[in-house]
C-alpha cells in the first residue's frame, strides 16, 4: 500500500471513529417501529428501545426510506447516541421485510 493511501485510510478511520464517539450500534430483529421509535431484540435477547427523530436517516434494503417501511421481523442495525436517559437513533439500516414461508400462516 502506498504511503498516501495508508495516510488517507488512517484519516478516514479516525474521522469515522470520532463521529460515532459516545454512540452505540445495536443489531437485532425489529419488534416494532413507528410513532417516532424503534424496538429491537438484540443478539443477546435483550429488548432495546430507541427514539427516532425526524432527522434520522432510514435505509431499507439499501435504499432511502421511512420508519414506517421498517417491519417487525426484519433484521436491523441502529446507530444511536445517548440522549438523556435513553438513546436516539441517528441511522437505521434494515433489511427488507421477511418473506412469508410457503405454507406458513399469515400474520
Amino acid at each position: 500500500m502506498s504511503r498516501a493511501a495508508l495516510l488517507a485510510s488512517a484519516v478516514l478511520w479516525a474521522a469515522a471513529a470520532s463521529a460515532h464517539e459516545g454512540g452505540i450500534d445495536a443489531r437485532g430483529t425489529v419488534i416494532r417501529a413507528g410513532a417516532g421509535q424503534i424496538v429491537l431484540r438484540d443478539t443477546a435477547g435483550k429488548e432495546r428501545r430507541f427514539e427516532v427523530p425526524a432527522r434520522a436517516r432510514v435505509v431499507v434494503g439499501g435504499a432511502p426510506s421511512t420508519l414506517d417501511a421498517v417491519k417487525p421481523g426484519a433484521r436491523a442495525v441502529v446507530h444511536a447516541m445517548r440522549h438523556g436517559r435513553g438513546f436516539e437513533a441517528e441511522e437505521i439500516q434494515a433489511a427488507p421485510p421477511p418473506r412469508p414461508r410457503p405454507g406458513a400462516p399469515a400474520r
